[in-house]
């Protein structure tokens, strides 16, 4: 397997090598005014995966960076042609005093594949979802504490579980909670558990100040508590990543409900899909895709134009109770009341409301029961269908925030 390197000091120069990892021989040329150096045998080095790209930085202060990246610096030795592995890459020492740390870097994502190691992060309950999140944290070496799993058989090499008031608060880099944040009594929801462990100020407040705090959606109780706490509070469904992702399973999840709770085809159908935003348009998408004839209520100007460019038929959001009575299926993303009454009672009594928007929704659903006509609100739709793509959704977003807190830190 060849692999090219680039290597680059302070002046800036910069050369092309090949590194053949098979033979575990490779040579390295310094920059202009460095020794050049040639290593001949490595037998410490673990033959990459396919399609590794190594990138080399110049560094300065030894003891700061051997810190950084996680290597023992009372175990190393500096001699000329020296190098070292650990999870995060190789140390190539040219000289005592001058080096290269040698970082993986994923060529097919293109962006640099960090590890998590030395970071500790306590994940505290949840659903499925919370298993491709731990999965992920292990294979990235860093040090998980699971609370609230007592009754999963599954195990996580480089994951241990533990009670919530025995986690080693102050050494915490992260915490990880629900995607629905604390109940109100601040417990903390787990189904792989039936205790009920309470997260507490005090404990949060034993947190180093860098600790982040990750969640879906950030109840009352949970923001207070952070706020009080004095760490950050990064809310996951407010991302724009994220919510994008996630509504590729919310549209899939709506074709469930729509094929379970009818007795009509999708295809040939009249479906309304109101709301114009990340969710709303791959629902939108799906739904035409799959043969329905798809209406789509806005408000915006540039909404309806771009239901147009899809060739959807665009209406305006206050002309639903027109539009009522033609409909077969109609799918609320909006988080406001526009499937009012006076909608409700002009639809067919066969209609059926799928409401994708928060709690409590964008319909009367108490008037909808009076008229018999079917409306569910879905809430966590992505958890529901698809629970391992919705929790590799949330881990990927999760450690990449991690790696540019670990750099931050480091820096």
């Amino acid at each position: 397997m060849k692999i090219e390197v680039c290597l680059q000091s302070f002046l800036f120069y910069s050369w092309m090598r090949s590194v053949d990892f098979r033979s575990r021989r490779f040579a390295f040329r310094g920059a202009v005014g460095e020794p050049s150096a040639s290593i001949s045998r490595v037998d410490n080095v673990q033959e990459p995966c396919n399609d590794i790209c190594l990138k080399i930085n110049r560094s300065n202060g030894l003891k700061t960076m051997l810190k950084r990246k996680g290597f023992d610096s009372g175990s190393l030795s500096s001699a000329n042609g020296s190098l070292l592995q650990n999870a995060r890459g190789f140390l190539l020492f040219i000289s005592p005093k001058s080096y290269f740390f040698i970082q993986c870097r994923s060529e097919k994502k293109g962006m640099v594949k960090t590890m998590l190691t030395g970071l500790q992060v306590a994940v505290l309950g949840g659903d499925a979802r919370q298993l491709e999140i731990i999965r992920k944290l292990t294979e990235l070496d860093a040090k998980v504490y699971l609370v609230g799993f007592d009754q999963l058989e599954q195990s996580f090499a480089g994951a241990v579980k533990e009670k919530l008031e025995e986690l080693p608060f102050h050494e915490l880099d992260a915490l990880i909670l629900p995607v629905a944040g604390l109940q109100p009594t601040g417990e903390i929801e787990t189904v792989f558990s039936s205790a009920h462990p309470q997260l507490t100020k005090t404990m949060l407040s034993k947190t180093p100040d860098h600790c982040l705090l990750f969640t879906g959606i950030s109840p009352p109780v949970l923001t207070k508590l952070a706020e009080q706490a004095g760490r950050t509070l990064i809310r996951l469904f407010d991302r724009d990543d994220v919510a994008i992702y996630n509504s590729i399973p919310t549209a899939e999840g709506a074709v469930m409900m729509a094929i379970q709770h009818t007795d009509f085809t999708i295809h040939g159908s009249s479906v309304a899909v109101l709301g114009m935003g990340r969710v709303g348009m791959s629902v939108a998408r799906t739904f035409a895709n799959l043969g329905a004839n798809v209406k789509l209520g806005a408000r915006k100007s540039e909404h309806l134009a771009r239901a147009i460019e899809m060739g959807l038929t665009p209406f305006s959001i206050d002309q639903l109770p027109q539009q009522a009575e033609s409909l077969d299926l109609i799918i609320n993303t909006i988080p406001s009341l526009v499937i009012t009454s006076q909608a409700i009672a002009k639809m067919k009594p066969h209609v059926f409301i799928i409401d994708l928007a928060s709690k409590p929704g964008g319909t009367d659903f108490q008037f909808a029961k009076k008229r018999g006509i079917k409306a569910i609100l879905a809430l966590g739709l992505p958890g529901i269908v698809a629970p391992k793509t919705a929790g590799q959704i949330l881990a990927g977003v999760i450690t990449d925030l991690l790696k540019d807190a670990a750099i931050t830190k480091g820096e």
